[in-house]
């Protein structure tokens, strides 16, 4: 495969109903290995981005991203920025779980999580840190 500028993940959901405790483990799992599996890919200065609604269990995910996932991956925290629906025409957000009023709100906040190959420096433009 090509080297990619940017691989993104949009709102990663391993889509068990098993418990919350369950359901965190598969998350996190998801998105390590995630990382693991799209680290190779990126370009010289490329990111790859996973969009979480910040707020718990979702924060939890990130636990997975430890120091040693960071150095078994080559990858290094570049920060978080807002995720703004518009910047996606046509998107529609597609729950995995219903609640009683419907699909899961994701009106809150919502962060865009960006890591990039640890022997590089910044780039510009890349995610800032909020």
């Amino acid at each position: 495969a090509a080297p990619f500028d940017v691989v993104a993940f949009h709102f990663p959901h391993a889509g068990t109903d098993d418990g919350l405790h369950a359901s965190i483990s598969a998350n996190t799992a998801l998105l390590s290995g995630f990382l693991r599996s799209a680290a190779p890919l990126l370009a010289q200065g490329g990111e790859l981005h996973v969009t979480l609604v910040h707020r718990y269990p979702y924060t939890a995910w990130l636990r997975a991203v430890d120091a040693r996932l960071l150095q078994s991956t080559g990858l290094r925290y570049l920060g978080a920025a807002e995720f703004d629906f518009n910047d996606y025409p046509g998107y529609r957000h597609q729950a995995t779980s219903q609640t009683a009023g419907g699909a899961l709100d994701v009106v809150s906040r919502c962060l865009t999580h960006a890591w990039g190959r640890a022997d590089e420096g910044r780039a510009e433009g890349t995610a800032d840190s909020r």
